[in-house]
């Protein structure tokens, strides 16, 4: 029997996926977990392991073709099982491949007219090391399927450009260090948006128009926490790499708050319907050069606080490298901006999920302490977004402040 290799739902309010490559011949053999293929999403680059032990009987989808999500994209079964039966991809497949990097309109011809946009086709691991290395993408020429540009590519225009005339080494400057194109006042530049920015523009717009958003504001003294952080991370013996941050404290707060009041932990389903969830996952808002990702902490509750900081380190280094670690949907959303000298901010909701907390820098203030006291403490502004038609004011006070009494207990978070 035929098993379907299907495009994943690499997240929400996606609807179609486009297979970069198949590591797989038709014909070969494979095994269950195994990956088979490479698939790009508007989120996200990330492979698809093969469901079922057997052989790629065949390709549905081609690489740079374009599948919905949750198709099948390849069938795995044995050698004896007929797959004639098996619809192609729909018409028009074969032209929608990935546009990784969309250069600017062309400029008008000679006679004035405006010519089509050009588009660059290039993959993932192409374009980071065209980024790393500051190559220009339209100087690079693809022999990828369709055109596209692959790493191999990229590396055969180093070598083309290391060898100067009289044979020492020279290597294209970053495009950053290139002098900036004046530009007179009255002229404008269009910039075409990531993908990533697309996909945040769209639902934070969706979310802003549609969820009804309360906000929630305490100030944490975070004194304690900082020095419970200093003592955590000099035991430590891993070095830079195993260290705790603040981010990781709040995070794990959150989860332990999560799970204590589960009525936060929901989504809003329909005008008689909210779903209460039984996982708590919590999505890291992540900053990318070409836009914000949220990787995600797959039962976030589960975790204690060394596990946290290591499995937070993990997704984010994933997601810097355009992949995800996890299918988990979330359903809270963690957004630190205190290391950008942020005092406090609020965020938006990201939807289905009930709300996001946004976390300011920690600053001393002198505060009075002990009735009439006056002292010099560590502080930090936290402020809840939730959606008023899962919660009210009075839950969104009872999170916080529990985020709040944990921060400033931290031996509690251990």
């Amino acid at each position: 029997m035929l098993t379907k290799i299907i495009m994943p739902q690499a997240g929400q309010d996606l609807e179609t996926g486009v297979v970069v490559r198949w590591y797989k011949k038709e014909g070969d053999p494979v095994k269950k977990g195994e990956v088979v293929c490479e698939v790009e999403t508007e989120k996200a680059v990330f492979d698809v392991d093969a469901p079922a032990d057997g052989y790629l009987r065949k390709i549905v989808v081609q690489q740079g073709q374009t599948a919905k999500i949750l198709s099948a994209i390849g069938l795995i079964g044995a050698l004896e099982d007929a797959v004639d039966a098996e619809p192609p991809p729909p018409p028009g497949h074969a032209a929608a491949a990935t546009n990784v990097a969309t250069q600017p309109a062309t400029p008008m011809n000679e006679q004035g007219s405006g010519g089509p946009p050009d588009r660059i086709r290039i993959s993932p691991k192409a374009m980071r090391v065209a980024k790393e290395r500051g190559i220009p993408i339209d100087q690079l020429h693809g022999s990828g399927p369709r055109g596209r540009v692959v790493e191999k590519d990229v590396l055969e225009y180093l070598e083309r450009a290391s060898a100067n005339t009289d044979g020492s080494t020279v290597l294209p400057r970053p495009i950053e260090a290139e002098s900036p194109v004046p530009f007179a006042p009255s002229e404008a530049q269009p910039i075409s948006l990531s993908k990533v920015r697309k996909v945040t523009a769209r639902r934070m717009q969706q979310s802003k128009q549609t969820v009804p958003h309360f906000y929630a504001t305490v100030a944490v003294d975070m004194t304690d926490a900082l020095n419970f952080r200093k003592e955590f991370n000099e035991a430590l013996k891993g070095g830079a790499q195993e260290k705790l941050s603040l981010t990781h404290m709040i995070t794990r707060a959150c989860a332990l708050a999560l799970r204590e009041i589960r009525e936060l932990n929901s989504s809003f389903k329909d005008a008689d319907t909210v779903i209460q969830w039984g996982e708590v996952n919590i999505g890291v808002a992540v900053a990318l050069n070409d836009g914000m990702v949220v990787p995600v902490l797959q039962n976030a509750d589960r975790l204690n606080l060394r596990q946290i900081a290591q499995e937070t380190r993990r997704v984010v280094t994933l997601a810097r490298e355009g992949k995800q670690a996890s299918l988990a949907p979330s359903r809270f959303t963690v957004s630190n901006l205190g290391m950008y000298n942020i005092d406090n901010f609020i965020a938006i909701i990201n939807p289905p999920e009930a709300a996001i907390l946004a976390v300011g820098r920690v600053q001393k203030m002198v505060v009075v302490v002990d009735g009439d006291q006056i002292a010099l403490r560590d502080r930090m502004n936290m402020t809840l977004s939730i959606d008023h038609r899962v919660g009210d004011g009075v839950l969104a006070c009872k999170f916080v402040n529990r985020v709040k009494s944990l921060l400033e207990d931290p031996g509690t978070l251990l």
